[in-house]
Parts: structure tokens; C-alpha cells; sequence
């Protein structure tokens, strides 16, 4: 008998009450204070309804230990509170959901700022931006889809991924059951212009073409693969004093009108190795044209300042043009690197790693385009030599 009555004791010292009922789900409920609190819903087994009451046991035991702070409520009043901040949620407009997103997502300051300005332009002030977030319907992303300037290709695939990466954080938060953005390829940036070529002959011609201080510029665009912004926020420190070696660890950006030095474009640094060709210039150029500070910026103004792309481009279409070359882009030096890299062998990802890529789209695009060039190449061979492609 003594065995039983202490059982019994000990079942009614557990903490709550789980009951079966008719339909076969079961409900918790518990005592504190003198009140009986209630599950805000049944459960359908004994083990879920036994787990709540063990999550509000130990939210009234840190309530205990923490006094003042209100750790546990009643759970009636956290249902209406989550109900309300549900109801508070769903009257939020994308622009508001959309502003909140991009402070608190972990995005890099390039990238931020890059979805900032796509907002700005594409997004704040549309229909779609208006309407609560939770009523935004498929039909709604593509009529505002449609609505974007069909000349600007690329803003408009990259304003879509944002807005497309804004309403999925919308999903993980519960405000919608699915992402809206359901527009095949409508983030795929579609070259508006082709990669242009420039043989290793002209490279040569055209870093002559530039004034002493300049010519360097080319010579690390187009043979280790730099983009404009990071040739131009090289210091000293970051050559090697042999120009074996350039340190790419930032790069010259220009955001809100303000112009600055930050992290490279793919957000991580990298040491390329100048081919031996180039060394004997570069060194060159440290020597005449760089102050001795290990911060002194290795592409300077008249003024002795770091130079701006506004500043540098009268040389560079000058150059260009004397070797008719017009349209020829800076960036077009960069692809000349990724060109000879792989011409070379490198692989994709040495390629990638080689020209800070984030991803192997372009290092992929570089081997393709250097396999058919060395068909080319071979016919031209072949024609030297007098054959052709038919023995006949």
C-alpha cells in the first residue's frame, strides 16, 4: 500500500495535466499561481503535450531565478501578442520589408549598397512596393517586372535577383508560404556587349601609347588580370620590390557620388604572380614614378594624388585611339588575361583564383573561347604552310 500511495504522490507532484480526449488528440494545461493555464492548442500525442508543459516549466523556473523580468506570461497572452505581431506583419509593405532587409541582412558593404541603389531606381515608388508584403501575388512581380526599362538588361536582372532574394528572407519569416519571383531566367544578365579581344601585340603597343606614369596600369590589367578600381588603389607596399608579386587586397569604388577605397569586388584578397615578362617594368615604374612610403599610391594625378578613373580616361581613349583600337574598354584588358591564363593551361579553378572570380562562369567562358582560338590558330599554321584542312 505504501508503494502505491507514493506513486501516487508522485504523479500528482509532476508538473501540468495531459488529457485524452474524444478525438483522439490530447491537451496540457497547468497551475500557477492559482490559475489553471491552457495549451492554445491539442496536440496529437502524449509525448508533444508533455514536451510543452516541460517548455513552460522551464520558463516559470527561469522566471523564478531572474525575478523582475517578466520572463513567463501567461500563454493566453503570448498567443494574442503573436497574433497581433501576425496581424502588425502582414499590413507591412514590400518597401518597408525591403528597407528592413537590407539593414539587418548580412550582406558585404559593396553588395548593400549595390541592392540599395537597385531599390532606389527600380523598386521604391512602384505599385509593387506599396502593397503588403503578404499579398504580393506572382501576377504582381511580373507586371512590375515588365514595367523596368528592357534597354538596361543588366540593372534589371540584378535589381530581380535582390528584390528576388528580399522575398525569400519574406518566406523564412513567415509572411509569405512562397516566393513571388517566378519569371524563368529573369535574374540572368545577358551581355549586352560582347568580350572584346585584344592580341598580346597591342597590349605592348598600347601601354607605349600611355604616358610613362601609365603604362604600368596596362601591363597589370592585362596581363595579371586587375580590375580598373583595384589597379588604381594598389599602394606601394602591395608590389613586390622585384615586381614579382602584386597584392590585391582592395580596390577604388564610388558610392553616393563619394569615391573610397574597400575590399575587392569578389570580397576577398589575392597575390598573383606577374608573369617575368612585365617585372623589369614595373620595377621600373616603382622607382620613378612611386614615392618611397609603403602607402603611396602606385598611380598618382599631376597633383600627386591617387588617380581617379575621370582623371585617367583621357589617356587611356587618347591611347586606344593610337593604335586603332576606339572602342576597346579598360576592362577589356581583363578578359586579355583571362584569355592568356588559359591559353596557358590553367585551369578554372586557377583562373578563378588567378582574376578574383566569385564563381566559374567567366573562368569557364575564358577556356571555351581559348580552345576555339587555338583552332584558329592551328589553321593559320596549316595555311603558312601551305596545307589545308582537305588532303585532296
Amino acid at each position: 500500500m505504501a508503494r502505491t500511495s507514493t506513486t501516487t504522490n508522485r504523479q500528482r507532484r509532476a508538473f501540468g495535466r495531459v488529457k485524452l480526449r474524444d478525438s483522439g488528440r490530447y491537451t496540457a494545461s497547468y497551475l500557477h499561481h492559482g490559475v489553471r493555464h491552457r495549451a492554445p492548442a491539442s496536440f496529437p500525442t502524449k509525448e508533444s503535450a508533455a514536451s510543452w508543459l516541460q517548455q513552460e516549466q522551464d520558463l516559470i523556473d527561469l522566471d523564478h531565478r531572474n525575478p523582475g523580468k517578466n520572463i513567463w506570461t501567461p500563454p493566453a497572452e503570448r498567443l494574442a501578442e503573436a497574433k497581433a505581431e501576425a496581424a502588425k506583419a502582414r499590413g507591412v509593405t514590400v518597401a518597408e520589408f525591403a528597407e528592413r532587409w537590407l539593414r539587418d541582412h548580412p550582406l558585404t558593404r559593396r553588395g548593400r549598397d549595390s541592392y540599395q541603389s537597385s531599390f532606389d531606381r527600380r523598386l521604391y515608388g512602384t505599385a509593387l512596393a506599396e502593397m503588403p508584403i503578404a499579398e504580393v501575388t506572382v501576377g504582381d512581380v511580373r507586371e512590375w517586372f515588365g514595367a523596368m526599362d528592357p534597354e538596361k538588361p543588366t540593372a534589371r536582372a540584378r535589381t530581380y535577383e535582390a528584390v528576388s532574394s528580399m522575398f525569400s528572407a519574406a518566406v523564412d519569416d513567415g509572411l509569405l508560404t512562397a516566393n513571388p519571383c517566378r519569371i524563368k531566367n529573369a535574374a540572368k544578365v545577358r551581355r549586352a556587349r560582347p568580350v572584346v579581344h585584344i592580341e598580346s601585340t597591342e597590349v605592348g603597343k598600347l601601354a607605349e601609347k600611355m604616358p610613362d606614369d601609365l603604362g604600368a596600369a596596362v601591363l597589370l590589367a592585362a596581363w595579371c588580370g586587375l580590375r580598373f578600381g583595384e589597379v588604381i588603389a594598389l599602394d606601394r607596399a602591395d608590389l613586390a620590390a622585384d615586381g614579382s608579386v602584386v597584392n590585391v587586397s582592395k580596390g577604388y569604388v564610388r558610392r553616393g557620388g563619394v569615391s573610397e577605397i574597400s575590399a575587392p569586388k569578389s570580397g576577398r584578397s589575392r597575390a598573383v604572380v606577374t608573369p617575368p615578362h612585365i617585372r623589369a617594368a614595373l620595377v621600373e615604374h616603382l622607382s620613378q614614378h612611386v614615392a618611397t612610403g609603403p602607402e603611396s599610391p602606385v598611380f598618382t594625378d599631376a597633383d600627386g594624388n591617387r588617380i581617379t578613373e575621370g582623371k585617367f580616361r583621357p589617356s587611356w581613349h587618347a591611347a586606344r585611339d593610337a593604335i586603332g583600337r576606339p572602342t576597346l574598354r579598360f576592362h577589356d584588358l581583363r578578359h586579355h588575361a583571362g584569355m592568356v591564363a588559359a591559353t596557358a593551361g590553367a585551369t578554372i579553378a586557377e583562373s578563378m583564383a588567378r582574376l578574383g572570380h566569385s564563381s566559374p562562369t567567366m573562368a569557364l567562358h575564358y577556356a571555351e573561347v581559348a580552345a576555339g582560338r587555338d583552332a584558329l590558330l592551328a589553321d593559320r599554321i596549316a595555311a603558312l604552310a601551305g596545307h589545308t584542312d582537305n588532303p585532296a
